[in-house]
């Protein structure tokens, strides 16, 4: 079992607010405060999608257990640093294990934490979260974001903006498949190993 939480949110996000109203052809600023919240809530929507992070943020991943496989794959690539693995021993106490103990694979996609030559995972007492890998994700800046990713998240906040209730009523509606088309290629897809024991 696992679980994923962000600690600390991008300090910006993908769009700015100038390049929504631009698309959205808006020149006046009524609707400023309602493109802030589309543009937080089309990150969000994308990031879940893509199982990627759009800009860089802080997440912890929890795990019950190693994997058997010895590599732990980090969810919400690209992945950028790891800020620490701490887990519990079999005493009850937490630890913190040491940098030099594991390598961590910003080139693997998504990002890798594994033992370092030689080195074995230390030893758990079982109970849930044993595990806390503590790391930094998200592509640097909006221009290392794929361009794909980000006209994509421009034809969401479009059609969000556009449609403002959950029912369309007496008319015809036919979905271009375009949002698919250049979301298809920048999807992150993978599966964790099985815990041991």
């Amino acid at each position: 079992m696992w679980s994923l939480e962000v600690s600390t949110v991008p300090a910006l996000e993908p769009w700015t607010l100038e390049e929504a109203k631009d698309h959205l052809r808006i020149t006046h600023s009524d609707d400023d405060a309602y493109l802030d919240a589309l543009i937080l809530a089309t990150r969000n929507w994308m990031e879940s999608r893509l199982s990627k992070a759009l800009m860089s943020q802080t997440l912890k991943l929890r795990l019950q257990n190693w994997p058997c496989s010895g590599v732990i794959h980090l969810p919400r690539p690209p992945l950028v640093s790891v800020s620490s693995v701490a887990y519990t021993d079999t005493d009850g106490t937490a630890q913190t294990w040491g940098a030099s103990n594991y390598t961590a694979e910003t080139y693997d996609h998504p990002g890798t934490v594994r033992p370092a030559y030689g080195i074995s995972y230390p030893s758990l007492r079982y109970t849930p979260n044993n595990v806390v890998i503590t790391y930094v994700a998200g592509y640097g800046s909006r221009g290392l974001i794929p361009q794909t990713i980000r006209q994509a998240g421009l034809l969401v906040m479009g059609t969000l903006f556009e449609n403002r209730e959950t029912l369309i009523t007496g008319t015809v509606v036919n979905q271009l498949p375009v949002l698919d088309m250049l979301l298809d290629n920048d999807t992150c897809y993978h599966e964790f190993s099985e815990d041991c024991g």
